[in-house]
């Protein structure tokens, strides 16, 4: 009854890690679902809604093949739907990954607004851009919008752990020698803070509020 698409390029994760890392760095879509009466075949029936995940047709290498690069989903997030997610741990309905041309996810919703976050997902990274469409089908009107990786103002800061910063766990007594840094906000506004390092060491990003200047 309703439909939409958007067509675009998934850019390879440079950064590598894959999906088991971090999924921020994929294409992300914000869904929008209004399900009411109208939608619904009786009272207490849901909406379905499905969403296609189409790659474009493109020739795969031997060892692009042999590596189980291709693969692909699509996982639907309910809790902070309609942002940016990076981890699987919250995800909703994880889809099936595939290497064929279609990924089909099918779910119900009930009665209600509904917004969720389409996050594409790779079994394991790969090496060059994949062309992609995207649509979806619902009973109930719905809205696509694509989420954008980065936010309008963007700052970045290289350091490292090493020597007297190295303060290791919460466990330890020097803990409180790891790096730190004041992030001074004019007015209120979302925030997204990435600590990015080699994905084989464990890593965390404390954040506390501070009084004063």
């Amino acid at each position: 009854r309703y439909h939409t698409v958007t067509h675009g390029a998934w850019e390879p994760n440079r950064d590598g890690g894959g999906d088991t890392v971090d999924l921020g760095r994929n294409p992300q879509f914000s869904l929008s679902v209004d399900v009411d009466a109208s939608a619904c075949k009786s009272a207490q029936s849901p909406a379905p809604v499905w969403v296609l995940l189409t790659r474009h047709v493109q020739e795969r290498s031997s060892e692009e093949a042999e590596n189980g690069e291709g693969y692909i989903t699509v996982h639907i997030f309910r809790q902070g739907g309609g942002s940016r997610v990076h981890y699987l741990e919250t995800c909703w309905l994880q889809g099936v990954y595939s290497n064929r041309p279609h990924c089909l996810v099918k779910f119900d919703l009930p009665r209600g607004q509904h917004k969720l976050t389409l996050v594409f997902a790779q079994y394991k990274p790969f090496a060059r851009a994949l062309d992609y469409s995207l649509d979806v089908y619902s009973a109930a009107r719905l809205a696509l919008f694509n989420l954008p990786l980065r936010t309008p103002i963007c700052a970045r800061i290289d350091g490292a752990w090493r020597g007297a910063s190295a303060g290791g766990s919460p466990n330890h007594d020097t803990y409180v020698d790891n790096p730190r840094f004041l992030l001074e906000v004019a007015t209120d506004s979302n925030l997204s803070l990435e600590l990015s390092a080699d994905a084989k060491l464990p890593v965390a990003l404390e954040v506390c509020a501070v009084d004063g200047g």
